[in-house]
């Protein structure tokens, strides 16, 4: 099992999804790929049955990318087959979707909430800042 040392935890800024821009560039292999080294970079163990809860993870991606690719195309109201204007259906399917999404992220460990608890450094110019002024007058020299 592989134990993240304090000095290796690198913050970052999150960096945006490229499928976001264009969606057609979304590939849940990819996805499964990433999310397989993040999870074993960060926590440095998994069990063989992880595999299908990661696979059915980009598999709601997947259907989460699709309808909001038809939502671009057709809107959020459209004209039904019978001719009634409505709620376009793609929305309930992405919503649905999310749900799904964040109930397995949290049960891989790839939320916010749902890691394990990594305390990184604190930034001193940060940790000066939250002390208010007096945590200025701390830092100072003077005497």
């Amino acid at each position: 099992m592989k134990i993240i040392e304090e000095s290796e935890v690198v913050l970052q800024q999150i960096p945006l999804a490229r499928w976001i821009k264009d969606p057609k560039t979304w590939d849940k292999y990819a996805f499964i790929e990433e999310a397989s080294q993040y999870l074993w970079d960060a926590y440095g163990s998994s069990t063989e049955q992880d595999k299908h809860a990661l696979a059915m993870l980009a598999e709601v991606l997947e259907t989460f990318v699709t309808c909001c690719q038809e939502i671009a195309k057709h809107g959020l109201v459209v004209i039904h087959h019978n001719g009634v204007t409505g709620k376009n259906h793609h929305v309930d399917i992405r919503d649905k979707s999310i749900t799904k999404a964040v109930m397995l992220m949290n049960e891989l460990g790839l939320t916010p909430k749902s890691r394990f608890p990594i305390k990184p450094k604190p930034n001193p110019e940060f940790e000066r800042f939250m002390r208010g002024p007096i945590g200025w007058a701390k830092d100072s020299k003077i005497e």
